[in-house]
């Protein structure tokens, strides 16, 4: 018996989906940008993850920002020490503009497509491999106090 529950790709046309994702885009770079300047070493109290704030552990994706941020200075491994996912982060930040605008130019539903292949394959137990890196990087950063 099928489930009864819709998935976002039955909810979401594709239309949808390239317009949450530029907003996404959009609020990412814009973050970035606000905080491309900020001296994090005097940072101390500053804390802007919820997560974090409330158990007092980090997320798994603490330190994206902080990553990126060093990535686009040149700053590779100080970069990949502070969180290893900015790193695809940071080329999915830098390619799916790229695919975004091809798809609308052209009438194409390649990224809508390949999200939906994306969901498909983590409601499998191929999901397991895929998630154990975050779950390493997430203990990784609190064993060093991120």
């Amino acid at each position: 018996m099928k489930s009864s529950s819709p998935t976002y790709t039955k909810i979401l046309s594709a239309s949808r989906f390239n317009l949450l994702i530029a907003a996404l885009l959009i609020i990412g770079w814009m973050w970035i940008f606000l905080n491309f300047n900020y001296n994090y070493s005097d940072a101390r109290g500053h804390e802007v993850c919820l997560f974090k704030m409330v158990t007092g552990i980090p997320c798994p994706s603490c330190g994206s920002t902080r990553s990126i941020i060093n990535l686009l200075k040149g700053n590779w491994f100080q970069g990949f020490y502070i969180n290893p996912l900015g790193i695809i982060v940071l080329l999915f930040m830098l390619a799916v503009p790229f695919w975004l605008l091809y798809d609308v130019a052209l009438g194409k539903e390649g990224l809508f497509r390949a999200y939906k292949y994306a969901e498909k394959i983590l409601r499998t137990k191929w999901s397991i491999p895929l998630i154990l890196p975050l779950v390493l990087n997430w203990i990784w950063s609190i064993s060093k106090g991120l």
